[in-house]
């Protein structure tokens, strides 16, 4: 989920661990050893380094699934799919929140098509928070303005709403 502080800027949810790892070895830091960045601040760094892959995908999902847009209903009636088809996979000490955060990318094939059926009073919030997300990682990794490089690397392919 991407929460905007008060500036304005995105606020990336990390899981406890990868944000102390960041916060303890890759931040930058004044003279004092504080860190004068945050781990949003750091996409930046992906494009200077030649980085070569970065995985959002659970990132979006959880935009879509946090966003107070999505119908309550619906994503209740997601996460029970999920406790019913996937309670093989629930592992002994994890909660609740913690079997349905590992496995929730399992329910949007099945509920795909009810996704796609939204109301638009509900599709459009969703879609211009993911829109606002892709905008600033895009700027972030330094690829705006890249549509004659990909232009140029082949024809598209097409697709089309199932």
């Amino acid at each position: 989920m991407t929460i905007r502080e008060q500036s304005g800027r995105a606020k990336i949810l990390l899981s406890d661990n990868a944000r102390v790892v960041l916060e303890r070895r890759y931040l930058a830091r004044d003279a004092d050893g504080r860190p004068t960045e945050t781990p949003e601040e750091m996409f930046h760094r992906f494009p200077e380094t030649g980085t070569a892959e970065i995985h959002l995908a659970t990132g979006f999902q959880n935009l879509m699934y946090d966003s107070s847009h999505l119908p309550d209903s619906l994503r209740q009636e997601m996460y029970s799919f999920l406790k019913e088809t996937c309670h093989d996979e629930w592992k002994e000490g994890q909660t609740e929140a913690q079997f349905i955060y590992r496995t929730r990318k399992k329910a949007l094939g099945p509920f795909k098509r009810r996704l796609w059926d939204l109301p638009e009073e509900s599709r459009r919030p969703i879609r211009d928070e993911l829109e606002g997300r892709f905008w600033y990682l895009f700027q972030q990794l330094n690829v705006v303005g890249t549509r004659a490089l990909i232009s140029d690397s082949g024809a598209p392919a097409l697709a089309s709403r199932p």
